[in-house]
């Protein structure tokens, strides 16, 4: 999903290596909810990053999340997802080990992504964010 500089790359190495049937390039999206509800799992490969908007989307849809340690994308998820978001950025083989876990654990999907959607809605809710914004700089 979405757009960028290295996305003519991204399709030319799909079809390099013949998975580009298996592979939908969506591009940019108004509506990210619509294509993230099709989704069973978000995995951010980003090697840098602060706080993401496109966690924070995948959170509010349910989803469970796999990603490096980095920026806040650890300190963002639920609890229960922590240790899945928070990957070595060199540790290419527990990546594939935590996606594959959940690839293959519908019922630690269900619980990874009902834990984000909670979190999501407790913490980083519109209205609530917006309040401690304006406590913080007045």
């Amino acid at each position: 999903m979405g757009d960028g500089p290295e996305r003519m790359a991204l399709e030319a190495e799909a079809r390099r290596s013949r998975c580009a049937a298996q592979i939908r390039f969506t591009g940019a999206s108004s509506s990210p909810e619509l294509e993230l509800s099709k989704f069973d799992i978000f995995a951010l490969t980003s090697d840098t990053e602060q706080m993401p908007l496109s966690i924070l989307e995948a959170m509010a849809s349910g989803l469970p999340v796999v990603s490096f340690a980095v920026g806040d994308v650890a300190d963002m998820v639920s609890p229960q997802n922590r240790a899945f978001a928070s990957i070595a950025l060199d540790d290419d083989a527990g990546f594939v080990k935590n996606l594959r876990s959940l690839i293959l654990s519908p019922a630690l999907r269900s619980e990874f992504g009902e834990a984000n959607r909670s979190w999501a809605a407790t913490h980083f809710d519109q209205q609530l964010m917006l309040k401690r914004y304006i406590e913080l700089f007045g």
